[in-house]
């Protein structure tokens, strides 16, 4: 197959995919609708999820800096530690 009928072929199923999308108009249309929908419904429930553990992740950090005020043994910088990098994360979603 030569290029020049390669193009042609190209051409004929461009307009065959233009005439069916025309009649199927509504029903694609519907689809994108549906496809938005959910979508929309997966992104809500992600960032509600994120606000959640941003905020147990603030109060988690609140915890550690109140015991580690209290006692300055040998594992309070691993806590100080671990509620930073904890609460990088939180940082904007609320």
């Amino acid at each position: 197959m030569d290029d020049e009928n390669l193009g042609a072929n190209h051409l004929v199923r461009l307009e065959k995919f233009k005439r069916w999308a025309k009649k199927n108009l509504f029903a694609l249309s519907v689809v994108a609708i549906a496809v938005a929908g959910v979508i929309t419904a997966v992104v809500m429930v992600t960032r509600s999820a994120l606000r959640k553990g941003s905020t147990s992740t603030k109060q988690a950090k609140k915890i550690i800096d109140h015991a580690t005020k209290k006692d300055e043994g040998p594992c309070a910088p691993f806590l100080k530690w671990i509620a930073k990098v904890a609460t990088l994360g939180s940082r904007g979603l609320n």
